[in-house]
């Protein structure tokens, strides 16, 4: 009988004790995949908000080390290179998701929803870039961008338009975007998980992107307005935009453009968003307050200024016509 107690008590002590296990050290370690995980059983921790918190830091801490990145450095002051991995991307979404529910539940009815808006957004790819007109006014600009590359004789432009547009709806399809028209009703929980996928399609499509501009400009030289068209220019200039990996590459362009600028071959404005991008990428002061972070749901601020009063005046100068208090509204209604 005292056997059977003692067993009892062992197998009592063993239920526990795994109920108690941190998940998240064999998620890091890959001994779960993240892939397939249940991130809803994280809900089951005691005091899951307060765990959940701890746990999204030492995930970030972690895959930030892995990066080389020092541990002194804040998450959201790093830059770190290259994309992340699927598991390491469902890793950090699925903690995070997992912090904006309460159930375990919840999660599961989180995770089917963005399943579903993820098999959305690849048929709205797929309507967009067979040439059909777009589903949503919010993506015309994409439509624009694949008509030019359909109508380009050259096919340096027309690969130049289809990079360029496939840049577009990433971007516009990735979750705080998205909301706005894609996942109008969609949780927050569920845009986490979906852009664990979007947010790795969009490094992908910025390193291919690279590659090509950087043989593409060897070859060729700038994308002249008088040559290429300002719409060609535009669009070179927003893949260069988005080359963060590589700020020597942008440093470069920035140089590029200040000739072409001055020989009016490029847009002031083109330039001046490239000139915020360039200074913020190398931890200087940016000029024309483009370039910025969400602090909080619904709370855009600009990256550092060197001259703030002097902000408007040179933004007008460059043609960005979007006054700053305007500019301030239309990207606070991207953070969440």
């Amino acid at each position: 009988m005292i056997g059977k107690v003692l067993a009892a008590a062992l197998a009592a002590s063993l239920i526990a004790g795994a109920a108690l296990a941190d998940p998240i050290d064999d998620l890091l370690a890959g001994k779960t995949d993240p892939l397939t995980y249940d991130f809803g059983q994280l809900r089951d921790q005691p005091d899951a908000d307060a765990w959940l918190k701890a746990a999204e830091g030492r995930v970030q801490r972690d895959l930030l080390r892995r990066r080389g990145i020092a541990d002194d450095v804040a998450w959201k002051d790093a830059r770190p290179t290259g994309c992340w991995t699927e598991a390491e991307q469902a890793l950090l979404r699925g903690v995070a998701s997992a912090r904006k529910v309460k159930t375990a539940a919840d999660w599961s009815r989180a995770n089917a929803e963005a399943q579903g808006l993820e098999a959305k957004r690849q048929s709205v790819q797929r309507i967009l870039f067979s040439g059909e007109a777009s589903p949503y006014e919010q993506l015309n600009g994409v439509a624009r961008r694949l008509k030019m590359a359909r109508e380009a004789k050259d096919p340096i432009l027309a690969e130049l338009f289809r990079r360029n547009a496939e840049d577009n709806f990433a971007r516009m399809s990735i979750g705080f975007s998205a909301r706005h028209f894609l996942a109008p009703q969609a949780s927050d929980a569920a845009l986490d998980l979906y852009d664990a996928k979007a947010d790795r399609e969009i490094c992908l499509i910025d390193e291919a992107n690279l590659v090509w501009l950087k043989k593409t400009i060897a070859e060729r030289g700038w994308f002249r307005i008088s040559r290429d068209g300002q719409q060609a220019d535009d669009a070179a200039r927003n893949l260069v935009q988005h080359a963060d990996d590589d700020p020597a590459f942008q440093q470069r362009m920035l140089a590029v453009l200040e000739a072409e600028l001055a020989a009016k071959e490029t847009t002031a404005s083109g330039y001046a968003y490239l000139y915020d991008r360039v200074a913020v990428n190398t931890g200087k002061p940016q000029r024309y307050a483009t370039q910025g972070r969400c602090a909080g749901p619904g709370d855009w601020r600009a990256d550092t200024l060197e001259d703030p009063d002097a902000v408007e005046a040179r933004r007008l100068a460059v043609g960005i016509d979007w006054p700053m208090k305007d500019y301030v509204a239309r990207m606070n209604s991207f953070c969440r």
